[in-house]
């Protein structure tokens, strides 16, 4: 005949590995989920880049249909001198103190 302490012994070990894998399950879930969280961010992130050089290659082309040849005038262009205002002492008091100091 078995003694009253042998199981309880057992209860307690199954009731532990119940709990153990219980508590794991989730742990192994959310490994999962990180996996799959990183696999769609990496497709995501290339579906960005392949959208990005679609439209850089957009552009490019629409730049060059509407590049043009730069525009030579025939005639001479006058553009006026600088010119060049002096400016003028503001008004109030300077608060500079011109320093000569020479040694010998």
């Amino acid at each position: 005949m078995r003694s009253p302490g042998f199981g309880n012994i057992v209860t307690a070990l199954v009731f532990a590995a119940v709990a153990g894998g219980a508590a794991l399950a989730p742990a192994s879930a959310a490994a999962d989920n990180d996996r799959h969280d990183q696999d769609r961010a990496r497709v995501e992130h290339d579906r960005q880049h392949a959208r990005d050089e679609q439209r850089q290659r957009a552009r490019e082309d629409h730049d060059r249909r509407w590049r043009r040849a730069p525009e030579y005038y025939t005639q001479p262009v006058y553009v006026p001198p600088p010119i060049y205002v002096a400016p003028r002492q503001s008004p109030g008091i300077s608060l500079f103190v011109p320093l000569n100091i020479r040694i010998p």
